[in-house]
């Protein structure tokens, strides 16, 4: 008797970059979520992206491709600014912080790009 190879008979594996890439996004929604715990009402949860000669207040997190993280939000003079890369080389920075004048929080968007 022949073997049958269709796909509806063999269940697929999902590739070890994809589980790697799900479970880095999993870890910065896990994080995202714990620091707003207890936030007071002046306070809120900011992450930042630095590099030797640019640092962007971040404010949507996309991850594409299965590998690549790119990082919207402005940079310390204001301009709108994006940076792509590799999910493993990218350090993002999260911090507690007042809000200051403007009195409404900024949220952070976590997007996966599929397809």
């Amino acid at each position: 008797m022949p073997y049958n190879f269709s796909a509806a008979s063999a269940a697929i594996a999902t590739p070890y970059h994809i589980q790697e890439a799900q479970q880095f996004q999993d870890g910065l929604n896990t994080l995202y979520e714990t620091m707003k715990r207890g936030l007071e009402d002046d306070e809120e949860i900011a992450v930042f992206y630095e590099t030797s000669k640019e640092t962007v207040r971040v404010d949507r997190i996309k991850m594409a491709c299965n590998s690549v993280l790119i990082l919207a939000g402005e940079d310390m003079e204001g301009n709108r600014t994006a940076v792509a890369g590799h999910f493993k080389s990218m350090n993002l920075i999260y911090k507690k912080v007042k809000l200051g004048d403007k009195k409404q929080r900024t949220p952070i968007g976590f997007d996966t790009v599929t397809g």
